[in-house]
């Protein structure tokens, strides 16, 4: 049984960039892609609807979903497997160039490939950021990939102390 690593995925991209990603790029069961008169929406099995504390509409899915292209990348936390982003944040914006981004949650099975991300980042146009934290054998992995798949940071840090671990890392309680 592998230990995860687990942490934020940030994904910078145009709206049309984005939404190709989020269609093509992810796996999931159950996916229903859809158009209504304010735009596209994704429709995952038994979509959550709520609002955040600032009064913005987010929607979360309980899928078991995959970053394509990837060994065990999973989008969503190992153990709740869901989903959350703002949609209308995509929805809402203004058909332009203007970069957005999304933040996602992932969870990868011991760590996450930069090569793999990089041939993801040139396939659908779109930079990521990312960050893991993986408290069992206690390490982070921290990555920025732009859109043409070059690698422009790719730190990998391995602390020998727990409490220099757990002082020096935000939310040293991922994975394990």
């Amino acid at each position: 049984m592998p230990n995860w690593i687990e942490g934020d995925l940030r994904v910078k991209g145009t709206k049309k960039e984005l939404f190709n990603f989020l269609r093509n790029a992810i796996a999931a069961q159950n996916v229903v892609w859809s158009k209504d008169d304010d735009g596209p929406i994704v429709e995952l099995s038994m979509p959550i609807e709520k609002y955040d504390e600032y009064g913005l509409r987010m929607f979360e899915y309980s899928v078991d979903a995959y970053l394509k292209g990837t060994r065990r990348f999973f989008i969503g936390k190992s153990y709740s497997k869901n989903i959350s982003f703002n949609c209308d944040y995509l929805v809402d914006s203004e058909e332009n160039e203007e970069p957005l981004v999304i933040n996602l949650d992932f969870s990868a099975a011991w760590n996450f490939d930069d090569n793999e991300l990089s041939e993801i980042c040139k396939e659908y146009h779109v930079d990521m950021a990312i960050y893991g934290v993986e408290s069992g054998m206690q390490f982070i992995h921290q990555s920025t990939i732009r859109n043409d798949g070059e690698v422009i940071e790719s730190v990998f840090k391995h602390y020998q102390n727990t409490a220099d671990f757990m002082f020096e890392v935000p939310f040293s309680n991922l994975g394990g």
